[in-house]
């Protein structure tokens, strides 16, 4: 369990960095409005979080692709969604509770927080519903 949630982290700092990078990406080179790019990002990041968490973090390695694969993006666009609004509104409560602070740490700070609360509820998900073993 220990070293699973281990692989969980390195698999997610991964995913962090892509999809922090390229939110700023499109955002600051880009010119990218937030929400689209932090859509963007999210699932680049997803889309990668798949094949590391079902092969490495939860060693599945069952070809049950018909059954995981729609859960999983199912799960995602339902947290997708949710990390949308969060990084909106965290957004907008930095803005107003610091508008001295640059654009790009207001919604990157938004980024982080909402981002650890997107990982508890994926976590949660891919390991007791998605990638769970059936004995």
């Amino acid at each position: 369990m220990i070293y699973q949630l281990f692989k969980y982290i390195v698999v997610g700092t991964g995913n962090a960095a892509i999809d922090i990078g390229v939110l700023n990406l499109l955002v600051q080179i880009f010119h990218w409005p937030l929400i689209p790019a932090n859509t963007l990002s999210a699932s680049l990041a997803i889309t990668n979080s798949y094949i590391w968490h079902k092969y490495w973090t939860f060693g599945d390695k069952r070809p049950d692709h018909l059954r995981q694969l729609p859960l999983f993006i199912m799960v995602n666009l339902i947290g997708i969604a949710v990390y949308d609004v969060l990084i909106h509104f965290g957004t907008q409560l930095l803005i107003g509770w610091f508008p001295e602070w640059p654009y790009w740490w207001q919604y990157n700070l938004a980024k982080i927080v909402s981002a650890a609360i997107f990982t508890i509820f994926s976590y949660l998900t891919y390991k007791f519903i998605i990638f769970r073993q059936r004995d």
